[in-house]
């Protein structure tokens, strides 16, 4: 199969956006950082003449190749070239690939910049370039960077004892990793992917934190942080549960998360579901994904029964309920303060003999082909 193009022509984040690298660029802050002892203290590149010719030469190799992503970071609120990362050489053989990042401009250092810009280069792998892991490295004493790919999810994979010499003495090199998501649950205008590390940024925590939209869910009486959704994505590792990530199938945005909560000893599971993205809420979005969700649930894991539940106030999950034909179980009363008032909660379930009844054909597709 013939490899796609590595380079995206832009890359959008919250406090950055990300635009391929060109030769143009080592005539301003480039060429500066390069030549900077504080910046390049952790760079193999200080070993190496920087000239503003050597970086044009530099930055040429990688025009056009597909093995390398170069990709300049831009500050959005000056417009400013702050900084560039790097993910390869691409290995396609193994799908994967190593990062590595510089921030030249010390005024953004310490802005959670490098973390966002981790995230964005992480989920192109996984999503555009279908790369299995990414991998990156770093010098022990470069605590910016170690606690950048820990927000970012990765994790410590070793060491490699005085590795590098810096500033007159021998230092370990640290060795980071990330594995990418090995399936998902297909439909027609969504897609279901095990929810990553790397979807924990700025605009998901906008999400989290938006009392309005989250004030038929519990979340609401919590402050998000990247932390905290760190710690919880962590709390589904080695256990049945399940952490979706909710994908717009035309043009693979991220636009809401699921989670089914499995117990395996009463053979249930217990779904909840975020529609975060404003371009997607009220479009039938989290119709289709709760659906997909129970039918995985019902034919894959397993499960006999399937149960959910929200405030009796939330309309537009209630139609959802009634459109897959789960039954109202139980009302409990005025169990929410919901808006000042109280309100009450409903709880839906539907058995996997109900579930194979109305839909005899299976509407979700497993696929696990990553390229």
């Amino acid at each position: 199969m013939s490899r796609p193009t590595a380079t995206p022509a832009r890359l959008d984040g919250v406090l950055v956006y990300l635009r391929p690298v060109r030769p143009d660029d080592a005539r301003g802050n480039y060429s500066r950082w390069m030549n900077d002892p504080q910046v390049n203290q952790y760079l193999e590149f200080r070993f190496e003449s920087s000239s503003e010719a050597d970086l044009r030469n530099y930055v040429a190799k990688f025009q056009n190749d597909r093995n390398n992503v170069f990709l300049a970071i831009i500050a959005r609120d000056t417009d400013m070239h702050i900084g560039n990362v790097k993910l390869g050489p691409i290995d396609w053989n193994h799908e994967s690939a190593d990062m590595g990042f510089v921030i030249g401009e010390k005024a953004y250092w310490g802005r959670g910049i490098v973390t966002e810009v981790i995230q964005l280069v992480a989920r192109y792998a996984f999503d555009a370039l279908h790369l299995h892991k990414v991998t990156a490295s770093c010098y022990s004493t470069n605590g910016g960077a170690i606690r950048a790919l820990e927000k970012a999810g990765f994790a410590h994979e070793g060491s490699r004892k005085e590795q590098h010499k810096s500033r007159g003495e021998y230092v370990d090199q640290v060795l980071f990793g990330l594995v990418g998501p090995r399936a998902w649950i297909v439909g027609s205008t969504v897609e279901l992917r095990a929810f990553g590390p790397e979807l924990i940024t700025g605009e998901y925590l906008r999400w989290l934190n938006d009392r309005s939209h989250m004030r038929y869910s519990r979340q609401r009486l919590v402050d998000h942080t990247r932390e905290t959704s760190l710690a919880y994505l962590r709390s589904f590792e080695g256990s049945a549960n399940k952490f979706w990530a909710i994908y717009r199938q035309v043009d693979r945005l991220h636009i809401g998360t699921m989670t089914a909560y499995v117990d395996r000893a009463a053979g249930s599971a217990d779904i909840g579901i975020l529609v975060g993205h404003p371009e997607a809420r009220g479009k039938g979005f989290g119709r289709e994904a709760w659906g997909l969700a129970m039918d995985y649930l019902f034919r894959v894991e397993g499960v006999e029964k399937v149960t959910g539940g929200t405030s009796a106030l939330n309309a537009a999950m209630v139609r959802v309920f009634h459109d897959w034909q789960m039954r109202l179980e139980e009302v409990e009363k005025d169990a929410e303060m919901i808006d000042g008032r109280p309100a009450d909660v409903l709880r839906f379930g539907m058995l996997q003999r109900e579930w194979e009844k109305a839909h005899p054909a299976a509407i979700a597709r497993v696929s696990e082909t990553r390229r």
